[in-house]
């Protein structure tokens, strides 16, 4: 039984270093965490590339988009550059985010989110939500997991399909649509828009 003793006491440290923290600290951490959280979605709107500065710089860090998953944040970069949407083209819009602390040096967050994009057809939106884990470093706190889940506006995608099969342009519509299942939603959203986004009569 010796060899159980230090797990048991290991166990035991968790949730006395959480509940050792006073309100006071646990306000502090999750207005912290808030603002960092609204940090990274600005800087999503306006300039992607900047957010990679946000993430812990090692192989521990992990994204899921839906189901694609990239691990560590040279992968993670490389899908950035290479699916990042161009600035303006969307905009995403948080709800309240919910912080839970989880001890001194880490934390999770949930947001309910909308993605909004603007058409000659009108504006069209993606909802969604994201939940992220953070960590405490020596520059702040920085993004170890992401994970994100979006839905589909049905009347803009019912929209544009109407006006691609119109145009003969189903087969197109039905690659791009197949991109967004596959967790390529900026890059299908933002090709949908291009191609049928001035189309409607």
């Amino acid at each position: 039984m010796r060899f159980l003793r230090p797990l048991l006491a290991a166990a035991l440290l968790l949730p006395a270093s959480i509940s050792a923290q006073s309100p006071a600290s646990q306000q502090q951490l999750q207005e912290e965490v808030r603002a960092q959280v609204q940090r990274l979605i600005k800087a999503t709107n306006y300039e992607v590339m900047e957010t990679m500065d946000m993430y812990v710089r090692s192989p521990r860090i992990s994204s899921v988009n839906d189901e694609r998953i990239v691990r560590g944040w040279n992968d993670l970069y490389q899908a950035m550059r290479e699916t990042a949407a161009s600035p303006g083209s969307f905009f995403i819009r948080l709800g309240e985010i919910d912080v839970t602390p989880m001890g001194t040096n880490h934390a999770l967050a949930v947001a309910p989110m909308t993605m909004d994009y603007r058409t000659e057809c009108g504006p069209a939106q993606q909802p969604g939500s994201m939940t992220l884990a953070l960590e405490r470093t020596p520059d702040g706190w920085k993004i170890l997991h992401e994970h994100y889940s979006t839905g589909v506006d049905q009347e803009a995608v019912a929209r544009m399909a109407a006006q691609a099969n119109a145009g003969g342009s189903a087969g197109g519509l039905l690659r791009l649509l197949l991109m967004g299942l596959s967790g390529d939603y900026l890059g299908a959203v933002g090709q949908l828009l291009d191609q049928y986004g001035s189309s409607c009569e």
